[in-house]
């Protein structure tokens, strides 16, 4: 999943070989990570 830092549009793929968001054409974009929690031992 990426998502447009502009106008906030998620999607799932990315178009060959553009690397643009696909509603506003702006070009940064965030790649969004599931949330992934770690245990930590303490002593």
């Amino acid at each position: 999943m990426y998502k447009c830092t502009k106008c906030g549009h998620q999607f799932d793929k990315l178009m060959e070989g553009v690397i643009r968001c696909q509603s506003c054409a702006h070009k940064i974009l965030t790649r969004i990570r599931d949330p992934i929690t770690k245990e930590v031992k303490a002593r």
